[in-house]
């Protein structure tokens, strides 16, 4: 493997220094000894007027002239041996170091030239390289690289070699069926070639790419993500978030986990979280929330902390999953099998109940026919015959909840049911309340018993009258076509995709508190007083709807009013463009809540 030669640079070689030493060495000998026989013969001569004895002086002179020169050579030749083996040795120090490094380091150093052409190589180990030495040494760029990538070198080194300064180039190379990246700093060398420092960054770009991959999973997760210091400044949102609570990014960030908090929940949950998060363990738990508009959801949250390398919190991470669709209808399941056990329950019971109370009136009846009966007797009997009866009426309702009693179903108009009812109802409610009825549902028909169907409307209209009690006020009520789409009936247990009739009783009266809502359909359950209300209205309405295969909602503000939303069904066949035929209505004429 060759060495990477070490370019002159114009400083002082070992061979240049001892040029110079033995030129000074040279010129100050003839200085010397120039001006030393020069001076000495005139001296000579001034001295001694003996030729005999001048010649015998001279020979003197001659042998101190060469003892004198000789220890002068001895002096600057030793010192300059000395200051050479000294170069020497810092010389040795310096490749002993750029030897270590070389050897130390990752990297594959090459010194190509201007054409191209690899010119050495240094590499900490060969197995690093793809190609032998031997293999790409003297060769050119094309030879050994893809041409893409040879072409790409060979114009960083032209720019590198014109404007002196360092370059870096990034290429991709499949070695053994896997894919590889490289980074070359590219630095001229001399005048007519350059050192390419070649790193494999291969690992680099793989982790770059998981990070991205992660960076795009928690960008495009559905779970809103927060990343929080240990003070609970938020520091880092994900679209998620803000689509689930309604603030943006830059709302958020800086600010305080705290207003994110709920009234609804109380201190002592948020005791526990952060009693948890203190001693670095996991919380997770339901909590209600509040979105930017102030509309409540329900959340299901995961709270951990991150910790570094040394084992320090140094974040903590919230998940946040809206979870109010799964709530409701968690709701909506709970209730449709707490009302089929009370169904059935209420169903064997009002059977054998109302066989009892047949008995019991058949016979009162028996008794009130008997001429010589006192009349004090009769008058007792014919009341236990009335509240016989009026027990039987009561069973009769409880046989509906469990289905039991004979019903007729067959394709029926709402709107002409409506219409129909609509005198009834407005005697049912009274003049004090303006009564508005909308027809939109036109020519779309569902599949009911008429006698259910008006038992419905007249439930949810006395029951919104009876919201309105002060006095005044307004009650209306609606039929509309609508299409609900499969993303629509996910929130609507029990429903598919398709057309429905929707009919909507809405009053402008006092409401319902959260409390009251969570009960509202359940049987036996009524805000009336003992004489007022048996609380079978909506619970035979929840149960007759139920049966048509259609669904309610019910929408309620606490002292603002209540809407009830009843989807039936349309049968195929219905005319779509007959909708609002009735009284001129438009389907699309609503009042939501």
């Amino acid at each position: 493997m060759s060495a990477v030669p070490k370019a002159n640079s114009g400083k002082t070689t070992p061979n240049g220094f001892g040029e110079r030493a033995a030129f000074r060495i040279t010129l100050l000998y003839l200085i010397v000894g120039g001006g030393w026989t020069l001076f000495s013969n005139i001296v000579l001569r001034m001295l001694v007027s003996d030729v005999a004895a001048l010649s015998l002086v001279q020979i003197y002179q001659g042998w101190i002239y060469v003892l004198a020169t000789a220890l002068m050579l001895h002096v600057l030749i030793h010192r300059n041996m000395q200051e050479l083996h000294e170069r020497d040795l810092e010389i040795q120090t310096r490749k002993d170091e750029i030897n270590a490094i070389l050897h130390t380091t990752p990297d594959i150093i090459f010194r190509i030239s201007r054409d191209g052409i690899f010119m050495a190589c240094h590499a900490p180990d060969e197995s690093v390289l793809a190609v032998r030495p031997s293999e790409f040494l003297n060769r050119r760029l094309e030879d050994i690289l893809p041409q893409a990538i040879a072409r790409g070198a060979r114009e960083h080194i032209h720019r590198v070699l014109e404007s002196g300064g360092v370059e870096v180039f990034e290429y991709d190379l499949f070695l053994q069926g896997e894919r590889h990246w490289y980074e070359a700093h590219i630095a001229p060398y001399d005048e007519a070639s350059v050192l390419a420092i070649v790193r494999d960054i291969t690992l680099r770009r793989r982790a770059e790419a998981e990070r991205a991959r992660l960076a795009t999973v928690i960008e495009q997760a559905a779970e809103g993500i927060i990343l929080a210091d240990t003070s609970g400044i938020i520091r880092y949102v994900n679209p998620a978030f803000e689509t689930i609570t309604g603030f943006t990014r830059q709302e958020a960030l800086g600010r305080s986990t705290f207003f994110l908090r709920s009234e609804r929940e109380g201190s002592s949950v948020y005791g526990e979280i952060r009693t948890a998060l203190e001693k670095g363990e996991v919380w997770r738990g339901r909590l209600t929330s509040r979105r930017k508009d102030g509309a409540y959801f329900n959340a299901e949250i995961g709270i951990f902390p991150m910790r570094s390398a040394t084992g320090e919190i140094v974040n903590y991470v919230g998940i946040v999953r809206d979870i109010t669709r799964e709530v409701e209808l968690e709701k909506q399941f709970v209730q449709a099998q707490k009302m089929e056990c009370v169904a059935r329950l209420a169903g064997g019971i009002a059977h054998d109940f109302n066989n009892l109370l047949t008995t019991i009136i058949n016979t009162g009846q028996i008794l009130r026919e008997e001429g010589d009966l006192p009349e004090d007797v009769r008058r007792d009997v014919t009341q236990m015959v009335r509240a016989a009866e009026s027990g039987a009426r009561l069973a009769r309702r409880l046989l509906g909840l469990s289905r039991r009693t004979e019903v007729r179903r067959e394709p029926v108009l709402l709107d002409e049911v409506l219409e129909g009812i609509e005198p009834v109802l407005r005697r049912a409610v009274g003049s004090q309340i303006n009564f508005e009825a909308s027809h939109g549902a036109g020519y779309a028909r569902v599949m009911a018993d008429r006698g259910e169907l008006e038992q419905v409307i007249m439930n949810l209209v006395v029951n919104a009258r009876d919201a309105m009690q002060g006095g005044g006020g307004r009650l209306i009520v609606r039929s509309s076509r609508v299409t609900l789409t499969a993303e629509e009936c996910r929130s609507r247990l029990g429903i598919q995709p398709g057309e429905y009739v929707v009919l909507s009783v809405r009053d402008f009266g006092c409401g319902m508190s959260e409390e009251v809502r969570e009960h509202a359909f359940d049987p036996f359950f009524t805000t009336k007083g003992k004489e007022k209300g048996t609380g079978l209205g909506l619970s035979t309405v929840y149960n007759i709807v139920q049966h048509m295969g259609g669904y309610i909602e019910l929408d309620t503000e606490f002292e603002r009013g209540t809407e009830f939303r009843i989807y039936l069904p349309c049968l195929e066949g219905a005319p779509s463009d007959a909708a609002g035929a009735f009284n001129g209505e438009s389907a699309s004429n609503s009042l939501p809540l």
